[in-house]
C-alpha cells in the first residue's frame, strides 16, 4: 500500500485567491449580522488556532511549515497519507527550525482594529495549538506539549520551554494533536485526529506510554502532571468546545452530522478499522454515534462553538456555529437534547463567501462576545494537493462576525471591558462574575479565581453560596471549589443532593476522579443511580462506574438498570 516518499517541491504552485479586501467583499451574512476583516497577510499567514488573553489581545498559531516538517526525511507514505520519517524531532530549543510561529495582535486604541503586531515565539516546527495560562503559554508542538514560562509578562519566554508530554504522532500533519482548551475542572484538553497515533509519556513519570491509534480527546492536568484519554473515537478531530454545562464537542471531517458529543470514557464511532485502527477496548461492541441531525449535511463541519455570550442577537443564543471549509461558509444550527446526548438542525448560514480560497478552519468567541473565524486561505484544501506543493504559506486572514446594529466600543459595560479588569479584580468581584450571563466571562473569572490564594472564610462563603445557588453560578462554584481542593470529597458528596441536575452530574464526575472513595460515598452514588430522574446524571454515573473497582462498578450499574430510559 505504500507510495513513493514525497518531498517538498522546489517551487510551490498555490491556487488562486482574492486580495484581503476583495475576499471581505465576497462575504454575505444575514441582515442582523455584519462581518469585518481584522487580520490578514502580511501580518499573519496560515492561521490554525486563535486564543484571546485577558487584555483582549489575539494570539495566533501560524502553521506556515505545513505540510512538510522541517529537518525530517520521509521514508514512506501509505495511501491514507500516513508518513514514516527517519527520526523523531527534538523539542525546542534543540529542534529543526521551521517557519511556524505564535503571534500577538493588539487593538491599542479600542476601535476594533488590531494595529500592533508582535511575535511571541517563532521558528517552530509543526505547532498546532496554544492555550494561555497566568504565567506563560502552553504550546502543542507534536510530538510535544510544551510550556513557555512568561512570569514577568513581557511577552517573551523567560527560558527554553518545559516539556510536559511527549509522544504525539506526526504521521499525518493535517491530523496531529490539536485544539488545546482549558476545561472548567482545571484540566487542559486536546484532540487527536484520525490518521495519527500516539504513545504519550509524562515527563518525569515511570509509567508506560499511553497508546492510542486514531481519533480521540485527551487531557492533561498541569499541577498533578496527569495525562489520560478522556474518550476515544470520532472523526478527524480538529476543534474542541466545552459548553456552559461542561459538555464536550468536536467537529468532524465527514458528512451527515455537525460533530461528536463526548461523554467521559466513551468509545465513539471512528470509521473502518483498516484505515483508523480499532478501538483500544476489544469489548466495545457498539460505539456511540455522532450527533443526530434531521438536516442533510454534506462534508464537513471542521470545528464548532456553541454561542453562549451576549453580544449577538438573541436568536443566536445557545446555537451552534460550525465552520465548513469545503463550502466556504459558517453554518448556524439549533441544538437540543436527544436522550443523554444531542441532536442538531441547521437553521441559517452566518457567513457565506464566494472566494474559492476562503477556508475557515477555526472559530472562537472573543472577549467582546463576537465570533472570530480563521481563514487558511487556500484554493486547494485537500491534504494530498498540499503535499504536491499546491499550498501558499504566505496567506491567511481572520474575520469577525458581530451584530449588525453594534459598533466597536470601549464602553464600561461591554464584556471586553470586564475581561480587561480580570487580572486586577478582587476575589469578591471575580466570584460575583460567576453569575453573569456571558459564558466567556464566567470561564475566565473562574480560571483567575481558581489561581488565587484565598482564606478559609472565603472558601466557606463560596460553599454556602453553592448550596443555595442556581445555574449558572452553582456549577461555576462547584468547579471553583474543586480546583481549590481537588482531594476533598465533602462538598462533592453534599452536591449529590443539589437541586440543579448539572451540579449533581459534575459532582458524580469529580468524585469518580478521586483516588479512593469511601463506602459512604459509594453508597450515595448507588442511591443516586437508583433514584435520580435526570438522564444526564445517570449517564455520568455509568461513566463514573467504569473508573471504579469491579464490585462498586457493578453496584452502580445494577441500580441504573432499574430505569427504562
Amino acid at each position: 500500500l505504500a507510495t513513493s516518499p514525497l518531498k517538498r517541491p522546489a517551487t510551490l504552485t498555490p491556487g488562486r485567491h482574492l486580495a484581503p479586501t476583495e475576499s471581505l467583499a465576497s462575504i454575505s451574512t444575514p441582515a442582523d449580522l455584519h462581518v469585518e476583516l481584522v487580520l490578514s497577510e502580511p501580518e499573519i499567514a496560515q492561521p490554525l488556532a486563535l486564543r484571546f488573553d485577558n487584555r483582549g489581545r489575539l494570539w495566533v498559531v501560524e502553521y506556515r511549515q505545513y505540510p512538510f516538517p522541517a529537518g525530517l526525511k520521509m521514508l514512506s507514505r501509505d495511501k491514507y497519507y500516513r508518513a514514516t520519517y527517519d527520526r523523531l524531532p527534538s523539542a525546542p530549543p534543540n529542534h529543526d527550525r521551521g517557519h511556524d510561529r505564535i503571534s500577538i495582535h493588539t487593538d491599542t486604541d479600542g476601535n476594533g482594529t488590531f494595529d500592533q503586531h508582535q511575535t511571541f515565539v517563532d521558528q517552530l516546527n509543526v505547532a498546532s495549538s496554544l492555550e494561555i495560562a497566568a504565567d506563560g503559554v502552553w504550546v502543542l508542538n507534536p510530538p510535544y506539549l510544551l510550556f513557555y514560562p512568561d512570569r514577568n509578562h513581557d511577552d517573551r519566554p523567560d527560558s527554553d520551554p518545559e516539556i510536559h508530554l511527549s509522544g504525539f504522532g506526526l504521521e499525518d500533519v493535517h491530523s496531529v494533536a490539536n485544539s488545546l482548551c482549558w476545561g472548567p475542572d482545571g484540566w487542559l484538553y486536546g484532540a487527536q485526529g484520525s490518521t495519527t497515533s500516539s504513545h504519550v509519556s509524562v515527563t518525569g513519570s515511570d509509567a508506560p506510554p499511553v497508546y492510542r491509534d486514531g481519533a480521540m480527546v485527551w487531557r492533561y492536568h498541569p499541577q498533578q502532571h496527569r495525562y489520560e484519554v478522556f474518550a476515544e473515537g470520532g472523526g478527524n478531530s480538529f476543534g474542541l468546545e466545552i459548553n456552559a454545562r461542561g459538555h464536550l464537542f468536536t467537529g468532524h471531517n465527514g458528512g451527515s452530522t455537525r460533530g461528536f458529543h463526548y461523554l467521559p470514557g466513551a468509545y465513539m464511532q471512528k470509521g473502518t478499522d483498516n484505515k483508523y485502527g480499532p478501538l483500544s477496548n476489544p469489548f466495545a461492541y457498539d460505539p456511540l454515534p455522532a450527533m443526530h441531525t434531521d438536516t442533510e449535511i454534506p462534508r464537513f463541519s471542521h470545528d464548532l462553538i456553541q454561542y453562549q455570550s451576549t453580544a449577538l442577537p438573541d436568536r443566536y443564543q445557545n446555537k451552534i456555529f460550525a465552520v465548513d471549509p469545503l463550502h466556504q461558509h459558517v453554518v448556524v444550527s439549533d441544538i437540543k437534547r436527544r436522550g443523554s446526548t444531542f441532536e442538531t438542525s441547521d437553521i441559517d448560514v452566518a457567513l457565506r463567501s464566494t472566494d474559492l480560497a476562503f477556508r475557515p478552519v477555526e472559530i472562537v468567541v472573543g472577549p467582546d462576545g463576537w465570533i472570530y473565524v480563521a481563514d487558511f486561505c487556500e484554493e486547494f484544501i485537500a491534504h494530498g494537493q498540499h503535499y504536491q506543493g499546491q499550498v501558499d504559506p504566505s496567506t491567511g486572514r481572520v474575520f469577525r462576525i458581530r451584530a449588525a446594529d453594534s459598533a466597536t466600543t470601549s464602553a464600561e459595560l461591554t464584556p471586553l471591558h470586564i475581561v480587561r479588569q480580570l487580572d486586577q479584580a478582587t476575589p469578591e468581584q471575580l466570584r460575583d462574575w460567576l453569575s453573569l450571563a456571558d459564558r466567556s466571562i464566567r470561564r475566565r473569572a473562574l480560571r483567575r479565581l481558581a489561581s488565587l490564594q484565598v482564606d478559609h472564610s472565603f472558601v466557606a462563603e463560596s460553599l454556602a453560596m453553592l448550596r443555595r445557588s442556581e445555574m449558572p453560578a452553582a456549577l461555576e462554584l462547584l468547579w471553583l471549589l474543586h480546583q481549590w481542593d481537588p482531594e476533598t470529597s465533602t462538598h462533592l458528596q453534599e452536591s449529590l443532593r443539589h437541586a440543579e441536575p448539572d451540579v449533581r452530574r459534575w459532582a458524580v464526575r469529580l468524585l469518580g476522579e478521586r483516588n479512593h472513595l469511601g463506602a459512604d460515598v459509594v453508597a450515595a452514588l448507588v442511591e443516586l443511580a437508583a433514584s435520580d430522574p435526570d438522564i444526564d446524571v445517570r449517564a455520568q454515573l455509568a461513566c463514573t462506574a467504569r473508573r471504579l473497582d469491579a464490585r462498586n462498578c457493578l453496584a452502580i450499574v445494577t441500580a441504573l438498570l432499574k430505569h427504562d430510559d
